[in-house]
């Protein structure tokens, strides 16, 4: 019986005050839609980038083998590098994001309620120009790791759909370069202070030879012949060695001049002397004919055959003396070594043969170490040239065509509900604790004490009408 009598009593409600529903309803749900249809529509874009934690060393004969805690430990730092301010600010300056009038400063909440007022704000200096881009653009950018997966996922919210996809992808690529300017920085700290370790052992390696110089010269006065015998050999193969050296190199600087006449002139070689000889004759020839002439045609192709010719046998010619200068440089290594063996084996004091000893010894090892760190300086010349990113994008982003915000049917679907609800809410107050008792349950309710008899409204109009009518 109570619940009928709820039920009725709801229902009456509801049909007393259906106009207060009804109005209440319409005015927040006609405010609700001038609010969602005047609000700003955002784009949403997302680009896919895949780290690949495998080696990307070009000259490696050979890849490591991944560990998984380490792969899942190097993702998750690549997820924190992407999220930096430095490769925010990469993006801000690729694209000019200062003076944006999304991302610069001047777009936020604070500026916006300086301007209602009419109000202007101190100057700002580039960096804080700087911090207020890269607030507004993290708070745009969204980096997030698929699950336990090698992919990293790049999103970007931008009023424009186009700017969305473009710093979408921006930021990615911002990030791989950073990337590989890091590893190209870490090889060149390697290779300089390699470098710097080989210019060490050079000056050490010549310090040695000094000393070896020294000792020999002593040995040239204690008077043994065999032992001059090879210095002297040695030093006409380091003093044959310089001269050719400094040969090659003025001949390698007229090489790269251009200068040919010159070349060929220190050069001095029959064939190359005779070539010349042939070209400035045909030279000649070409100057006597006029610019159109058919047989100046074919002239200017026969000079550039022997400037061709010429340029080759100078090139052979400068390989030879490079293979004499290294032969020149073996045939001085060659002695060197004989030299220090002979001296060994000679019938020195102990004390000498010690110091000879001793002096090998440490120049044998001093050069392993320089030969050593001249590979590995070479490699990392190349290396750094070579330099391969962790990291792709294996899917751009695309320019969206749905906004994420607002979601209209979503809003729509919840400012209905909630406007009813808050219509009936507004009826009940209305009808419970504004317009007086409208109900027997809402009588008894109150009141505390049984309800006996319930009067019809009545007309006062059509009773004084009455009584009038009677007198």
């Amino acid at each position: 019986m109570d619940a009928e009598i709820d039920l009725r009593s709801i229902t009456g409600l509801l049909q007393r005050q259906v106009k207060l529903i009804l109005t209440t309803a319409a005015i927040i749900l006609a405010v609700s839609l001038c609010i969602i249809y005047t609000l700003t529509p955002r784009y949403s874009a997302t680009a896919l980038l895949m780290v690949d934690t495998t080696s990307k060393d070009l000259l490696a004969r050979e890849r490591g083998n991944n560990n998984s805690g380490a792969d899942n430990a190097r993702v998750e730092s690549e997820v924190g590098i992407l999220r930096s301010d430095q490769v925010l600010i990469d993006v801000i300056r690729d694209h000019s994001l200062i003076a944006d009038d999304e991302f610069g400063r001047g777009t936020g909440w604070k500026d916006r309620l300086l301007a209602l007022l009419h109000l202007s704000r101190p100057p700002s200096t580039a960096d804080e120009t700087m911090s207020a881009a890269v607030d507004s653009l993290r708070s745009a950018v969204s980096i997030s790791r698929n699950g336990l997966t090698y992919l990293i996922s790049i999103g970007v919210t931008s009023r424009d759909p186009q700017k969305a996809a473009a710093l979408a992808n921006a930021t990615g690529e911002a990030y791989i370069r950073r990337q590989i300017a890091a590893k190209v920085a870490a090889t060149v700290a390697a290779r300089d202070t390699i470098d710097g370790r080989v210019a060490a052992l050079n000056a050490v390696m010549i310090e040695n030879e000094r000393r070896f110089d020294v000792y020999f010269t002593r040995m040239e006065a204690a008077d043994k012949p065999e032992l001059s015998r090879l210095r002297e050999d040695l030093e006409k193969a380091r003093t044959e060695q310089l001269r050719q050296s400094q040969r090659l190199a003025a001949l390698t600087t007229l090489a790269a001049s251009g200068d040919m006449a010159v070349l060929v002139a220190e050069l001095g070689t029959p064939a190359l002397l005779q070539l010349h000889k042939q070209r400035e004759s045909l030279a000649q020839k070409v100057a006597g004919f006029a610019e159109n002439a058919p047989a100046r045609t074919r002239l200017v192709n026969d000079l550039a055959g022997l400037d061709a010719m010429l340029r080759d046998n100078s090139a052979a010619e400068i390989g030879g003396l490079k293979k004499r200068v290294a032969d020149l440089d073996d045939h001085a290594r060659s002695l060197r070594q004989q030299l220090r063996r002979n001296a060994l084996q000679s019938d020195l004091p102990p004390e000498s043969l010690a110091e000879l000893y001793g002096m090998q010894q440490s120049a044998e090892i001093v050069q392993a170490q320089y030969q050593n760190l001249l590979a590995k300086l070479r490699e990392l010349d190349v290396q750094s040239d070579l330099q391969m990113p962790d990291s792709r994008i294996v899917s751009a982003a695309l320019v969206p065509t749905i906004p994420v915000f607002p979601d209209t049917s979503l809003s729509l679907g919840l400012t209905l509900a909630c406007s009813f609800l808050v219509a009936i809410g507004t009826a009940v107050l209305r009808e419970y604790f504004v317009g007086g008792f409208t109900s027997e349950n809402q009588v008894e309710a109150v009141l505390k004490v049984p309800l006996t008899a319930v009067l019809p409204q009545q007309d006062l109009s059509d009773r004084k009408t009455v009584k009038a009518g009677e007198e």
